[in-house]
């Protein structure tokens, strides 16, 4: 396989996101967290100065990349059945703060979005038989 077809992503798909279904029936549309999301890079450059001045501890119990994912990674819910809510109930929202706690008190949620947000092959270009499946 050569090197494009290999490492080539879907630009569109790494901006606006792939819809992933958890547990629970609900799905959040996912932008690539790195390759070609701007918004995800922007948010990036935006707090570089904290970056900088944190340690890496300090970094992981932040919260830092949570606030990331929710402002610039998760960019739609789809919950049907009301199963994306916080602990009192109310549904949670694409950036909320209510989105940045439940990614810091779930650890197993965040790193299903991590997981999925940072693999290239979520993000690839449909080749034509894949389309033509669809």
């Amino acid at each position: 396989m050569g090197l494009y077809q290999e490492y080539e992503t879907d630009v569109q798909a790494e901006n606006e996101g792939v819809y992933h279904t958890f547990k629970g029936g609900f799905k959040l549309r996912l932008a690539r967290a790195g390759g070609g999301n701007i918004a995800y890079m922007k948010a990036l450059a935006d707090r570089a100065d904290q970056l900088q001045n944190m340690t890496r501890q300090e970094l992981a119990q932040s919260g830092f990349m949570a606030e990331i994912y929710a402002e610039a990674v998760v960019t739609a819910i789809e919950d049907p059945d009301g199963n994306f809510v916080d602990r009192e109930g109310e549904a949670i929202e694409v950036g909320s703060e209510a989105l940045v706690k439940a990614f810091r008190d779930l650890p197993e949620f965040w790193l299903e979005c991590q997981t999925y947000a940072t693999d290239k092959e979520y993000y690839r270009p449909l080749d034509e038989e894949t389309t033509a499946k669809k």
